[in-house]
């Protein structure tokens, strides 16, 4: 299987078509934090927002001082850096137009049962994830090998941004979500978190997923609304120095990246 032999752009203005020709009339993001969906896909959501929704997993933390992140962003406790997230994720979706829900776990807490208890709760309250649902769930980019002296030098030389190894929350949300909702009738798909995609790219994740999940996946990327993707991620003020730095121009390449999604079974886009 080739994965990059099925690579398709799609232009923000089709976006709306194409989810009416694969029959999705609800668009379902799955986030591990409150900040990686509007990272990710904040054009996506945008294009789709009255039928998107995004599904926060960690939003609270265990009481306590928390570590250095907490710190550096400017909190003096954990409960206060999860109530100010939050309140930047909702100014986020506000931009957007999106629906979202906080589902209120702490970070690590998450197991198939309680996969299947939110998947049972959301389809008592909103219908969902039925045939007509398209669930996004994190892809975990960014592979597990540390940057070479060389990669770092290539980088600084092209000013080329920098990624970060995949995130433990986000593997196990993937993985978990993967094996809860296969049997149901939605269909299923990840989208290249960033910054993280930045380490690994779309060819080198599209083989992990491939091979991890053995199904035939369909490589989508979609050229991201700068502007309007900037002003939804400038909501997240706490993390934006932490993730981007302060450099408006190393912001406007980060950001500038276009959006990736890897959806199985489904066909290519027109545009």
């Amino acid at each position: 299987m080739n994965p990059s032999a099925a690579t398709d752009e799609l232009a923000l203005k089709a976006i709306p078509a194409w989810l009416d020709r694969l029959g999705v009339r609800r668009l379902l993001v799955l986030s591990p934090h409150l900040d990686d969906a509007v990272f990710s896909v904040a054009t996506l959501l945008q294009a789709a927002a009255a039928d998107a929704m995004v599904v926060t997993l960690f939003t609270d933390a265990e009481p306590g001082p928390g570590g250095a992140w907490t710190r550096d962003a400017g909190f003096a406790d954990t409960t206060q850096e999860f109530a100010a997230r939050r309140l930047e994720d909702t100014s986020a979706m506000e931009q957007l137009g999106c629906s979202h829900l906080h589902a209120g776990l702490k970070g690590g807490q998450l197991d198939e049962e309680q996969a299947n208890a939110s998947i049972q709760r959301w389809n008592k309250e909103i219908g969902l994830p039925d045939e007509h649902t398209l669930v996004l769930l994190p892809a975990a980019a960014g592979g597990d090998r540390p940057y070479s002296s060389w990669q770092i030098m290539w980088n600084r030389l092209t000013r080329q941004p920098f990624g970060a190894p995949a995130h433990g929350d986000h593997r196990q949300v993937r993985d978990v979500f993967w094996n809860a909702l296969t049997g149901h009738p939605c269909r299923l798909g990840f989208y290249a978190e960033l910054p993280y995609i930045w380490k690994q790219g779309d060819t080198a994740l599209a083989l992990e997923l491939t091979s991890t999940f053995r199904k035939p996946l369909q490589r989508v990327t979609i050229p991201p609304d700068r502007q309007r993707k900037l002003q939804a991620v400038s909501c997240y003020a706490s993390q934006m120095p932490l993730v981007f730095g302060r450099d408006t121009g190393y912001r406007a390449r980060a950001l500038g990246r276009h959006e990736t999604l890897f959806l199985a079974g489904a066909e290519p886009p027109s545009q």
